[in-house]
């Protein structure tokens, strides 16, 4: 099967691998069919699935630079968690309130890509 190119408008066509997204997390998958009713996708584990169109988001495979800005996001998104909950539970210490509490975080897995060794 041609993998096609999509720029992202509209409905992507038979053979495009591109990402979709049913509840919360995207998906790379290659399109084996596709309707304004149903859409018959592989993920690239070679599962195949079959969904209602109007139930699926689709996007063009996101870049080097798009995937490294969502990861700067959500791991930034997870320090701003670290410090509200500093801010907000049991009253505003200050800085040392702040650095454990993104120490706590760390810790407990929630910044991607930072980890603590013991």
């Amino acid at each position: 099967m041609n993998k096609q190119v999509w720029n992202g408008e509209g409905l992507p066509p038979v053979g495009t691998v591109c990402e979709i997204k049913r509840v919360n997390d995207w998906l790379r998958v290659t399109i084996r069919f596709i309707s304004d009713c149903h859409t018959v996708f592989v993920t690239d584990g070679e599962t195949e699935a079959c969904y209602q169109t109007c139930a699926l988001q689709f996007r063009p495979t996101p870049t080097p630079e798009q995937i490294e800005a969502e990861r700067r996001e959500r791991i930034s998104n997870a320090f701003l968690r670290a410090f509200n909950d500093a801010r907000f539970s049991g009253g505003w210490k200050g800085s040392d309130s702040l650095y454990t509490s993104i120490y706590d975080a760390i810790r407990a897995g929630k910044i991607e890509g930072v980890k603590i060794d013991d």
